[in-house]
């Protein structure tokens, strides 16, 4: 339901939400080599009597089913406190229910996980979360607005698998004794400060914004190299804070020049233990699940520009070129996984690196038609952007980059 006047001094909407989601989600990992090799590597087969690979099957996931069932109450009011000024307020209070089952077997988790005896998981929860947010707004005319915000953000928790017996000396130098079966709701406020203004008579758009958000109980996979399997927790508080400011200006009728530069570094605000256990300062047990000063994977620095020129017209068809370039600048900060001072480090694993890349592009648009020849990553880089490996006692590594130069045609319609 909403108000019936938009023009009104107070514009208001409300409504109720359910949604009921019934997923279950299945997987098979097949390598007919694997066993082969690692019997000749190793002298002992990685396929065993208790764990087989039928037709080199070396995972299966037969049951990843989630229930979810959510009701919720929202609503929100506009209020115009003078001409150029307004104020927003609004709020959703919901109820949630879930519920899953995790069964999967294999001799890439255990040599132990076979069909007869499966690593199988249950867990379920509710939750009461209340997310209000806030903006007041200053619009002194139509070409600039300047606007401050507040507002809560909600994701609901979930069920872990269950770990093989492999894991455990991993879980246990984070002072874990058994693997965690769920993992609760995480939170944040999200503070924002920003502007939007028209230039030039709307030949230049400047767009500004600096944020904090300060994310609480926030949940992520914690890797164990020592068994590579993995499981989520909550890990404690980050903060996140940075900016945006994006530039579109027309200097003659058929250029279009786009710019924007964002900064961003989200760090965790506080050393965090898995378990009861002490893990920093005298006395400590067990090390902690992360640091102090770790860092969320993402590149501080991320530059984006595109210039785009439609040439002279012909029979309603509008050909243009474009040029699209992205740089995002390395991290260099440690993130959880590469701190050697956090239980389940790796110093193998690498940070995110540097990347460049450029694209090209030359089409046609006519009648919602849009038909272009491209060409992305047109230097052809490489960048390792992760170097890993499926546990630390294995010398394979995995390296992941972007696509390499690709050459190619596209047709879109839109209506």
């Amino acid at each position: 339901m909403q108000s019936a006047d938009p023009a009104a001094a107070i514009v208001w909407t409300t409504g109720l939400f359910y949604a009921h989601l019934n997923e279950n989600t299945t997987e098979s990992v097949f390598d007919p080599n694997l066993d082969n090799e690692f019997n000749a590597l190793y002298g002992v087969p990685f396929c065993t009597p208790q764990a087989p690979c039928p037709s080199g099957e070396i995972l299966r996931q037969p049951v990843s089913r989630i229930v979810d069932q959510q009701y919720a109450l929202f609503g929100d009011a506009t209020v115009k406190i003078a001409d150029s000024w307004k104020f927003t307020a609004g709020v959703r209070a919901s109820h949630i229910e879930y519920n899953g089952d995790l069964i999967y077997y294999g001799p890439f988790l255990s040599p132990t996980a076979g069909p007869l005896t499966p690593l199988a998981a249950t867990g379920s929860n509710s939750e009461n979360p209340i997310t209000p947010k806030a903006v007041l707004a200053f619009q002194p005319d139509r070409e600039h607005l300047l606007y401050v915000s507040a507002a809560k953000g909600y994701r609901p928790g979930g069920i872990n698998g269950q770990l093989s017996s492999v894991c455990g000396p991993n879980l246990a130098s984070i002072g874990l004794t058994a693997d965690p079966k769920i993992y609760a709701a995480d939170s944040l406020w999200s503070y924002e400060l920003g502007a939007k203004n028209s230039l030039f008579g709307g030949r230049m758009q400047v767009n500004a914004s600096l944020f904090v958000i300060d994310w609480s109980n926030i949940q992520q996979a914690v890797y164990l190299p020592g068994c590579g399997q993995n499981f989520v927790e909550n890990l404690g508080k980050v903060r996140s804070v940075g900016g945006e400011v994006e530039v579109q200006w027309r200097p003659v009728e058929p250029l279009l020049l786009d710019l924007s530069v964002a900064h961003v570094d989200a760090k965790y605000t506080r050393t965090v233990c898995a378990g009861t256990s002490a893990c920093a300062g005298p006395g400590a047990t067990a090390q902690p699940i992360v640091t102090e000063g770790d860092r969320l994977p993402g590149a501080p620095w991320t530059f984006l520009a595109s210039a785009e020129y439609s040439l002279p017209a012909f029979e309603n068809r509008k050909p243009y070129l474009r040029l699209d370039y992205q740089f995002t600048s390395a991290q260099t900060a440690l993130q959880p996984i590469q701190d050697a001072n956090n239980g389940v480090s790796d110093p193998s694993y690498t940070g995110l690196p540097e990347t460049k890349n450029l694209s090209l592009r030359a089409g046609i648009r006519w009648s919602g038609f849009d038909l272009s020849l491209f060409a992305q990553n047109l230097t052809n880089s490489h960048p390792v952007l992760f170097h890993t490996r499926d546990t630390n006692a294995s010398d394979l590594f995995y390296e992941h980059t972007i696509r390499p130069r690709a050459i190619g045609i596209t047709a879109t319609y839109r209506r």
